[in-house]
């Protein structure tokens, strides 16, 4: 896997357990006020830098691109500031940090399409065949 693969997955792995965490934390004490947070640290945090890892993974030539490593920030700053905003929120009343962090996730979201446009369709390396249809089992 290419390194920058390999950081969106490590990233997703982190924001999952932290994810986790805190719903372990709310089910542990029946105190649900952090679950928008919660929430969009798992859906941005785990499951959407997991797709970007992956796809990273299938389309090398886009991970390595100065627009993909531009996409790997802005996307962490969306994950931090709209989960984090979500927490702020509960405690202050105040929506501006969660604002900042859609900013964040849509730019974030705006630079990955872009960069799937220009560098992914037709440059992508796929095997002709899966493990599906290979003569080798996966396991034996």
């Amino acid at each position: 896997m290419n390194k920058l693969g390999i950081k969106f997955m490590v990233s997703a792995a982190f924001y999952g357990l932290i994810a986790m965490s805190v719903g372990v934390y709310m089910a542990a004490t029946s105190d649900y006020l952090f679950k928008a947070a919660h929430g969009h640290l798992n859906l941005l945090g785990w499951v959407t830098m997991s797709i970007f890892g992956i796809v990273y993974f299938v389309l090398p030539k886009l991970a390595s691109t100065k627009l993909a490593k531009l996409h790997f920030y802005c996307a962490h700053l969306a994950v931090l500031f709209l989960s984090g905003g979500m927490a702020i929120f509960v405690l202050f009343g105040s929506t501006d940090v969660a604002k900042v962090g859609a900013v964040f996730a849509i730019s974030s979201m705006l630079l990955f399409l872009f960069g799937l446009i220009k560098y992914g369709s037709d440059k992508a390396n796929f095997p002709h065949t899966s493990v599906i249809d290979s003569k080798h089992p996966m396991a034996q």
